[in-house]
């Protein structure tokens, strides 16, 4: 299952936050990039809406600034309120959902980090010099 469907289980309104405007109902991204360093963090350690309840404003700004997350205070306030109109299951009833979603994030991490190792350590020159049929045979050559 992937990541964020195991999320929407816990927080389905963590993604997107419908608000009314001018009679007509219209959703908003709370974070403009969902794998950026604030929403993973979040995801990562506070996982459900009575964490972020339960820090409130002044706590997330906190955590903002200890954690270099730049999270605006739009996103703060729409992070709020999604938190305060979420119908998510009780903490308690989602054990499960909370044990693979910490594992998903453990699995990115490491795919992550190995990527960037791999950009590091191997070098591949420019895609303009490797023809698209000709890369798999470069690839296997060198890494392989």
């Amino acid at each position: 299952m992937e990541l964020r469907g195991i999320h929407d289980q816990i927080w389905r309104e963590y993604q997107e936050v419908s608000v009314l405007v001018d009679n007509k109902v219209k959703s908003t991204k709370i974070f403009s990039d969902f794998w950026g360093k604030a929403s993973l963090h979040l995801l990562k350690h506070y996982s459900h809406t009575t964490h972020i309840l339960e820090l409130g404003e002044i706590g997330l700004r906190k955590l903002s600034k200890e954690h270099n997350l730049k999270m605006r205070k739009t996103a703060i306030e729409k992070l709020l309120f999604a938190a305060k109109e979420s119908v998510s299951k009780p903490l308690e009833q989602l054990s499960r959902e909370l044990f693979l979603l910490k594992q998903k994030l453990k699995a990115y991490d490491w795919h992550k980090q190995n990527i960037a190792l791999y950009n590091k350590e191997i070098p591949l020159p420019s895609n303009r010099g490797i023809s698209f049929t000709h890369r798999p045979q470069y690839w296997t050559y060198y890494c392989g």
